[in-house]
């Protein structure tokens, strides 16, 4: 449960799945997956094709100081790919 009591925002189109699976995977991790910025996100992740990216978003999260991820190092810094290569998900 490494992202409980954490709100993470995504945004934009990621290569793991549709939005709703990258949220899953997420949720798995005990995380709170919103897709509106707001005062409780604690990270915004942006899906690694950089389309559908809502930037006043990202512009805010940068305001208040919330880190920013892409996709692909989010999922490398908490080992979530080799979480999924080794249980098969």
């Amino acid at each position: 449960p490494i992202f409980r009591g954490k709100t993470i925002m995504i945004t934009g189109n990621f290569h793991h799945g549709s939005m709703r699976e990258v949220m899953s995977i997420l949720e798995s991790y005990e995380a709170k997956v919103v897709t509106q910025y707001d005062s409780t996100v604690n990270c915004i992740v942006v899906g690694q094709t950089k389309e559908n990216i809502d930037g006043g978003a990202i512009h805010s999260g940068r305001s208040n100081n919330i880190k920013i991820f892409d996709e692909a190092d989010f999922f490398s810094t908490y080992d979530i790919d080799a979480d999924i290569a080794a249980n098969l998900l």
